[in-house]
């Protein structure tokens, strides 16, 4: 587009320049000839040379067109198609801006006619709310009332069933309080009351002592299972964990009143050493019997009786002394066992 505009001005120039040059006249003074020398005395310059016009010749018509007359390059070619189908999608983009106004007019207008209809409808709602206001009303008041009386009534269950509830749990309470006291009072209670030393100890033999239980209680005591253990000790031991102790593979019943039932400490095989043996012949040591008696009863609950007792040498062999500490039953712990 540049080159395009030079050329045009180049040809203008061209043209215009053809049409004002006239050839030089030779002796052909200007009308004006004899006023230049005024003009020149009083506006010439003396250190200024004095110049000559000199005319460019025009350019030759073969330079004119190389320069002038460009060739056609793709965008000349393909720009008429271009502006046709931008003329076409804008005609499309017209027809379709039409079609989708009238298309909303429309729409307008059916959401217009549903408001007036939506509008009616609401003012005939309304006057029957109106009309229905006062019937409504004596009706709200009428179930306030009621609704009253309902939470009284409520109120008054409730308080019936909290009492219910109450008297229920105490009864409950007076029930478990009986079955425990029955419990208590027909339990049996396995009691060891004899000893029987065996023989002195000797060296490398067994320390056997022969122990009688009585069942005091009223009902009988079911899978009766002894455990003993045997020591020589200067002073009372500490008792023994009787769960790390093998019990006596026995496994008995122990009736009321019953004085006949017995086992001894054979199974724990204590075999005194010759120094604690002589020790107890010196009355250094004593022999302790730690046990405990592991039974239940006909309500399936567990009980438990520990025993201490000890011996000195000098008295009789059936001459047991009760330890201070280790003499002791279950408290009415029922399905537990020690």
């Amino acid at each position: 587009m540049i080159d395009a505009q030079l050329c045009f001005q180049s040809f203008g120039a061209h043209i215009f320049m053809a049409s004002n040059s006239e050839p030089i006249r030779e002796n052909n003074p200007a009308p004006d000839a004899a006023r230049e020398p005024d003009i020149q005395a009083n506006h010439s310059r003396p250190d200024i040379p004095p110049t000559l016009g000199v005319s460019t010749p025009p350019p030759t018509e073969t330079h004119y067109k190389v320069t002038c007359e460009p060739e056609k390059d793709w965008w000349d070619k393909f720009k008429p198609f271009v502006e046709m189908a931008g003329i076409v999608i804008l005609s499309v983009y017209t027809w379709y801006t039409i079609k989708m106004y009238y298309a909303n007019k429309e729409a307008a207008d059916a959401a217009q006619e549903g408001a007036a209809a939506a509008n009616n409808a609401a003012r005939i709602a309304g006057n029957a709310l109106l009309s229905s206001k006062q019937s409504s009303g004596d009706t709200l008041d009428q179930m306030k009332n009621q609704s009253k009386s309902m939470l009284k009534s409520a109120t008054a269950s409730g308080v019936q069933a909290d009492a219910a509830k109450n008297a229920v749990e105490n009864a409950k309470q007076s029930l478990q309080a009986t079955i425990e006291g029955f419990h208590l009072e027909q339990r049996p209670w396995a009691i060891p009351f004899q000893f029987q030393l065996g023989a002195e100890p000797e060296n490398g033999k067994d320390i056997k002592v022969t122990i009688w239980v009585e069942n005091t209680g009223k009902t009988p005591a079911l899978d009766v299972i002894p455990t003993v253990s045997t020591s020589l000790w200067g002073l009372e031991p500490p008792q023994p964990d009787f769960s790390s102790i093998i019990p006596i593979v026995s496994r008995g019943i122990l009736a009321p009143e019953v004085k006949n039932f017995s086992f001894d400490t054979g199974a724990d095989h204590f075999k005194p050493k010759l120094p604690d043996v002589a020790a107890y012949l010196d009355a250094r040591k004593r022999i302790y019997i730690h046990g405990i008696i592991r039974y239940r009863d006909s309500f399936n609950d567990h009980h438990w009786t520990t025993f201490c007792i000890w011996h000195k040498v000098g008295t009789p062999l059936d001459r047991f002394d009760y330890c201070e500490h280790g003499n002791d039953v279950d408290h009415r712990e029922a399905h537990e066992q020690r």
